[in-house]
């Protein structure tokens, strides 16, 4: 879809009003079936009436639950910055190990231990498992707002050993956000792609909408890692089919920040999120194809679930100005789906606002 106008917009023409007229009733065509389709797209409860629920162990505040990729073990992270590995979990006498006690971590608000995953490879070429954390890096764990103040979250791989605990000298630190100020839109999901490579999701911060050094909006800078999806190596470098490899890139895993806004970061797979604190590997798609679902927690109406993956590299979601396009409609047009789930793939309206410039 597009409402591109071909040429510059001059005061005093009914011009751009009435293409922002025909952008407006083509959304609307996309809202009103989209929220259609939400009803379709709800689970039947019928589906669900096999499903049981049994005890296995008591955890405190779990964020993830992870198998590893033979079924022998699992990994279940607590909020705390505690690993625990549970083994024999299918039998009544499961037996857990705490494998990791995290300590120089911030749990306050939304912060804390928050995603788990295992290598590919684990039980035959390795035994690495991979945590995302908030880092209490300068020791100040207060959510201040102070954009040059408070924790930050770090993404490192760690070494399980063979009596299923992790020595914290085994970690190997693979990438740094920025500082995380407010403690809430942490993201946080880690997974690994059909294609081998490592997908992370991060949230853009909370609170108020921070701007880079040239005015853009935190999820649309591509500067820094707020607010985006991260595609690496299992390894921490980068793959050369990422969407921001090129002559006006840089590395960014040290600070979150590329050190200037014409600088792309490498990492960057896709952008434009709010909060994608989860997201799923599709298992079912053809052949050697990543494709994801990506749940960005909205803030009141709205809540998403966005296709992600192979075909989507360099793809915008949207956000903060797709978001606040979908509150002036239900404002300014009395559009309200209360509870709908929408379907969404990147912004193709986006243009229509450029970063933090809304009507």
């Amino acid at each position: 879809m597009s409402c591109r106008h071909g040429g510059p917009v001059r005061r005093g023409s009914g011009l751009p009003q009435l293409t922002l007229i025909v952008c407006l009733g083509l959304l609307l065509g996309l809202l009103v079936p989209t929220a259609r389709a939400a009803e379709e797209l709800r689970v039947d409860v019928e589906f669900v009436h096999d499903f049981g629920t049994e005890l296995v162990v008591e955890i405190d505040g779990p964020t993830d639950v992870q198998i590893s990729p033979d079924g022998s073990l699992m990994l279940v992270t607590e909020k705390t910055g505690k690993v625990q590995v549970v083994t024999n979990y299918e039998t009544n006498k499961p037996k857990v190990t705490e494998a990791l006690v995290i300590t120089q971590i911030c749990t306050n608000v939304e912060r804390g231990l928050g995603g788990a995953a295992f290598h590919p490879g684990f039980g035959t070429d390795n035994r690495y498992i991979y945590l995302y954390y908030t880092f209490d890096k300068y020791f100040d764990c207060d959510a201040s707002g102070d954009e040059n103040k408070g924790p930050i979250n770090r993404l490192s791989r760690f070494t399980l050993n063979q009596d299923n605990k992790v020595d914290m000298k085994s970690e190997e630190v693979l990438l740094n956000t920025p500082i995380m100020p407010y403690g809430s839109h942490n993201g946080g999901n880690i997974a690994f792609g059909k294609d081998g490579y490592l997908y992370l999701s991060i949230g853009e911060g909370g609170g108020k909408s921070k701007e880079n050094a040239d005015g853009v909006v935190y999820p649309q800078a591509l500067d820094m890692l707020l607010g985006k999806i991260i595609r690496i190596t299992a390894d921490g470098h980068i793959p050369f089919t990422n969407p921001f490899v090129d002559t006006k890139s840089a590395r960014c895993h040290d600070t979150g920040w590329s050190g200037k806004a014409s600088l792309k970061c490498q990492e960057i797979f896709s952008y434009g999120l709010r909060n994608p604190f989860r997201f799923a590997v599709d298992p079912n798609a053809d052949g050697s194809r990543t494709r994801l679902f990506i749940n960005d927690v909205g803030r009141h109406t709205w809540e998403s679930v966005r296709e992600g993956g192979d075909g989507f590299a360099g793809g915008n979601y949207g956000e903060s100005n797709l978001r606040a396009l979908t509150r002036i409609l239900s404002l300014r047009l009395g559009l309200l789906f209360m509870g709908a789930y929408s379907y969404e793939i990147p912004c193709d309206l986006c243009f229509l606002f450029p970063p933090n410039r809304l009507p």
